[in-house]
């Protein structure tokens, strides 16, 4: 396999991410360190967005998204900061995304993003479910 074909992957001080497969491309995005502040929220985004710049968007222009939140740590005072900086990372270079994992917390984080942001909540309880709809979604697409 040659380095044009190859799946990056990077981890940073609050998300992991990796391309999964370049079909799509699909980047699944992993949660890692605790997110206590709005500042943190910052760096998580531009986190997320140096991965896209640098790895991704010298093949694609978006990619669809799967996010894991089992390691979701983040104060109540955080979470609209997150939800709202997410909506504007996933306008920018998103085609799509859905997600996993993750208490109740995560999964009440997920609805509220998304009827805020007139979108599905798309929340699965595995990655392979998440993969699996994902591929629905790349297979409909124009």
């Amino acid at each position: 396999m040659d380095s044009a074909d190859s799946l990056p992957n990077e981890s940073y001080r609050f998300l992991s991410l990796e391309v999964v497969d370049w079909a799509g491309p699909i980047v699944e995005i992993r949660f890692c360190g605790a997110i206590e502040s709005n500042s943190d929220v910052s760096a998580a985004v531009r986190e997320a967005s140096l991965f896209m710049r640098t790895k991704v968007l010298p093949r694609s222009n978006t990619a669809f998204f799967i996010t894991c939140y089992d390691g979701l740590s983040i104060t109540r005072e955080t979470l609209n900061e997150l939800r709202e900086q997410f909506i504007g990372f996933n306008a920018r270079f998103s085609a799509g995304d859905v997600r996993y994992g993750g208490g109740h917390v995560a999964r009440t984080f997920v609805v509220s993003a998304s009827i805020q942001s007139a979108s599905r909540s798309n929340h699965f309880e595995s990655r392979n479910e998440a993969l699996a709809a994902v591929r629905r979604q790349i297979r409909v697409a124009p």
